[in-house]
């Protein structure tokens, strides 16, 4: 499994903050630079983002991009340790 991004969470957060400063896709535009429509609507409807549109949109909206980082489940499974026969006959912990 490989690490992913959670868009769900980043549009919804992307369409809060346009919302709190009272902002369209239009305006933000204009009050920062490198936003466009394309990438604002991207953002909310979930559709894949570069990098750099991701790290560029959190700046403007203050927030952290590590926090839609999903890291895979590690297999916390155990192997319990048993004796074993070997050719020598004797039982060997492993």
């Amino acid at each position: 499994m490989r690490a992913d991004f959670d868009r769900a969470s980043f549009g919804r957060d992307i369409s809060q903050w346009l919302g709190r400063e009272g902002l369209s896709y239009r305006a933000a535009m204009i009050r920062h630079d490198g936003l466009n429509t394309a990438m604002l609507s991207r953002a909310i409807h979930q559709h894949d983002l570069s990098v750099a549109s991701v790290l560029l949109l959190c700046r403007f909206a203050g927030l952290d991009p590590m926090n839609y980082l999903v890291l895979p489940e590690r297999n916390q499974a155990v192997t319990a340790i048993d004796t074993r026969e070997t050719s020598g006959g004797t039982g060997v912990r492993s």
